[in-house]
């Protein structure tokens, strides 16, 4: 079952098309059309718009005259395979194949169609297909068809391998099997054998590349009968973060426990840095020393991680900072990988969501005025504007939010403006933008007519009468932290403000969100940790991490597991050196943990993942 999940998690990650970016594909730039259209279509798939981008891609596989309908038929496979669209996929990709067998595209296609056959638990094809995808393979696929292959070589039979070997078209195929024996035997810790027969084989390959590999396996086989393999940790163990940095200890060590990769061994050294900046400095820099340090897990503060992160990069060592969402931290060093999305990005992503998805227009903002509130609402409010939409008011509170009378009726106020200017809009012939005095004079009116009904005493103004709804606004977001949500939550009810309620990971507190639902229905939040009680491998994982501890786990053991558990998954794929790990690591895509998903492809090492939950009918729901 281990061997199974390690497979299918990998080819769960197919690499993108290198070619597309490459000389093949830019010859198909004098089509600007399709090409625009097929930037269009990775867009949406590399944001999980999968629909929109299956309808993109149809459109253009259709298209018996574009010079890119072969490579639209392959990204069309591989986004019904994201969908879970198994059979689909594969009935799509041997359409390809039998119309396009010796396409350029014909790699990935056979690649995916492994994935796909793998799914459905026929190994023998899937291995068939990973053997196909090896002739033509770019580096980065033929490394990744060669770890598949490995895996499968320790579950098929010697009659189904033997026939495997029969199905190689030449000798470089057949080398790269022996390749992918080695692989299965270094998994299953027989280094000596490893050794002998890559030394062998790097001497009898015709293949550069065979060559290069064998010599790297026996390179790893030598270095893992050495000794155990090193991955530093430096967190506050003692001090006021002592709580939260146990704990995230525990879940690097339930982590290491269960993932550790058969044949390997690997050390953790462990610092305390006592949330002190000059101990997690000396820390870091007596790590770095030693030789056998392949990667480091810290810190939890952003100063700290900042500090050790760009200490390490002149190492080249890797760092996974495991909590910390500070804005830009990945750009000390090269070698800094950020687990938790930034504060910006967050901003931007609930932004996009809200506009593409939610179909919301015109916004509001409220925050704190603080430095996690005021980046939040700005990165929001950017990308609502480079979008087309409109943010009719953004406003800030200092100190406790208990009286926001005076924001909720600004907003109100800006709302019901925008409304009644954008109906003058829709009324108009030309769609001019209406004058000041011609929205003042609608709101007059509007005044007015509710003045008649109103009684002795009541206010004058129709923004300030609370039982008027303002509809102006379609969504709000509101960065704040938990303990401001029951001031916000009942003044946004009672200020009658019509619109969508948006937050950010502070709003993660089901206790909270319980006690108040009665005013945040279908609010929407974006967090980076998200514990789904029905998930089968979070109950695991809850499970033995009480057995191990006596506790139940919190997001802390979550971000310590997630952590040790990608790093783990690199040495699984062969890499013990500090530069292998940074390259496996910066391959990172859509990789399932605890906490949620990590990508660090493309996205200069920050997670491009983060939770997007809905809470309605008083139940947590993540929507992606």
């Amino acid at each position: 079952m281990r061997l199974a999940a390690w497979i299918l998690s990998l080819l769960l990650t197919l690499p993108a098309m290198a070619s597309w970016g490459g000389p093949d594909f830019q010859a198909a730039r004098r089509e600007e059309e399709d090409r625009a259209r097929f930037q269009e279509a990775i867009e949406f798939f590399r944001q999980g718009y999968y629909s929109r981008a299956q309808e993109v891609l149809e459109a253009i596989a259709a298209d018996p005259n574009s010079n890119l309908a072969s490579a639209a038929q392959v990204m069309l496979a591989r986004t019904l395979y994201r969908q879970g669209r198994i059979r689909e996929a594969a009935e799509a990709l041997e359409s390809f194949l039998r119309h396009s067998p010796r396409s350029r595209y014909s790699s990935y296609a056979h690649y995916l169609l492994a994935a796909c056959r793998i799914r459905e638990h026929d190994s023998f094809a899937g291995a068939s297909h990973l053997l196909r995808s090896l002739s033509q393979a770019d580096s980065a696929l033929f490394r990744r068809a060669l770890h598949g292959l490995a895996v499968l070589s320790t579950q098929l039979s010697g009659s189904q391998w033997e026939q495997l070997q029969g199905e190689a078209p030449d000798r470089p195929t057949l080398e790269a099997l022996r390749l992918a024996v080695l692989e299965g035997k270094l998994g299953q810790g027989r280094l000596s054998e490893v050794i002998a027969e890559a030394e062998a084989l790097q001497s009898e390959a015709k293949t550069e590349r065979v060559r290069v590999r064998a010599a790297e396996l026996a390179n790893i086989a030598r270095r893992a009968q050495q000794g155990a393999l090193r991955v530093g940790v430096i967190l506050p163990l003692t001090g006021p973060l002592q709580a939260e940095g146990r704990s995230l200890l525990r879940g690097v060590q339930l982590a290491l426990k269960r993932h550790l990769p058969p044949g390997l061994r690997v050390e953790l050294v462990v610092h305390d840095s006592e949330s002190s900046m000059l101990r997690a400095v000396h820390a870091i820099q007596e790590l770095i020393r030693d030789e056998r340090i392949v990667a480091v897990i810290g810190e939890l503060e952003g100063d700290k991680s900042v500090a050790i992160g760009a200490i390490a990069g002149m190492a080249q060592l890797p760092v996974l900072v495991p909590a910390s969402n500070t804005t830009g931290l990945t750009s000390v060093a090269g070698t800094v990988f950020q687990l938790n999305m930034d504060l910006a990005h967050r901003g931007r992503l609930l932004a996009e969501f809200a506009v593409r998805e939610l179909g919301c227009r015109s916004f509001a903002t409220l925050a704190p005025a603080d430095e996690y509130g005021m980046e939040m609402a700005d990165a929001f409010s950017n990308r609502v504007d480079e979008l087309g939409g409109i943010v009719v008011a953004q406003e800030w509170y200092y100190d406790s939010p208990e009286d926001l009378s005076n924001q909720f009726k600004r907003i109100r106020r800006l709302g019901l403006l925008y409304w009644l200017a954008d109906s003058l809009a829709r009324r108009s012939s030309g769609g001019s933008l209406p004058t000041s005095a011609q929205v003042q004079a609608m709101f007059q009116a509007l005044n007015d007519s509710i003045r008649i009904h109103a009684k002795p005493g009541e206010p004058t103004n129709v923004v300030d009468e609370e039982d008027y709804p303002v509809r102006g606004v379609d969504a709000i977001f509101f960065p704040i932290h938990p303990d401001d949500i029951p001031y916000v939550s009942s003044q946004f009810a009672r200020f009658n403000i019509r619109a969508r309620p948006l937050g950010g990971a502070e709003w993660y507190s089901p206790e909270l969100l319980q006690t108040n639902r009665r005013y945040l229905e279908n609010l929407v939040f974006v967090t980076d940790w998200f514990f789904d009680e029905a998930d089968s491998t979070y109950r695991r994982f809850r499970d033995e991490f009480r057995l191990e501890t006596g506790t139940s786990p919190d997001r802390w053991a979550a971000y310590g597991y997630d952590s040790m558990s990608l790093i783990l998954r690199a040495l699984a794929e062969g890499a013990v050196t500090r530069q292998e790990l940074c390259q496996v690591l910066q391959g990172t895509e859509k990789v399932p943990g605890i906490r949620g998903l990590t990508t660090f492809k493309g996205n200069d090492r920050s997670n491009a993942e983060i939770n997007l939950i809905q809470f309605a009918g008083g139940r947590l729901v993540r929507i992606r």
